[in-house]
């Protein structure tokens, strides 16, 4: 889809700007999949302050905004030459026109100018959609593990070699 075609923006998450959006929109894709929504719990601290865990640590995380509403989420961390992506939330309104291959792609090019040589994710088992999204940018299943998510919910490791 071309840029000038998007319905939407990427752009950096700015408490002034953004306020709780972020929150929202990952609430109701957990609605949605039957997932434990628990802002309290210490799983979900990255989301609570994404600039002191994301932006102060080397990573980004960003939004998508449509018609001035967060509707998509991303964030990645840097790890040596690794970066993990987290965050991966689409709104159920916003999907099936390319944001979420937008985010990624986002993550996918700050970690490259970054100068990582490898990016890694780790997702919960339910979440076919996206893996069928990893699955075709190249990504990889290379491990499985038990999150420690309030449903200790079983997730795919998955890993792409960047170049």
């Amino acid at each position: 889809m071309a840029a000038a075609s998007r319905p939407w923006s990427i752009e950096p998450y700015r408490p002034d700007l953004h306020g709780d959006g972020h929150l929202a929109v990952i609430a109701a894709v957990y609605r949605e999949y039957g997932f434990t929504w628990d802002p309290g719990h210490p799983y979900f601290a990255d989301l609570v302050d994404p600039i002191a865990h994301y932006d102060r640590k080397g990573g980004f995380f960003s939004v998508a905004v449509m018609d001035r509403r967060v509707v998509g989420t991303i964030g990645g961390t840097p790890e040596g030459s690794t970066w993990e992506l987290h965050r991966l939330y689409v709104a159920a309104s916003a999907r099936r026109g390319g944001l979420g291959t937008a985010l990624v792609q986002t993550f996918l090019d700050l970690a490259r100018s970054a100068g990582a040589t490898q990016a890694i994710l780790w997702s919960d088992k339910q979440l076919l959609d996206a893996h069928r999204l990893y699955r075709a940018l190249g990504f990889q299943v290379t491990g499985e593990r038990r999150c420690d998510d309030p449903d200790r919910a079983i997730e795919w490791g998955m890993t792409l070699a960047l170049r």
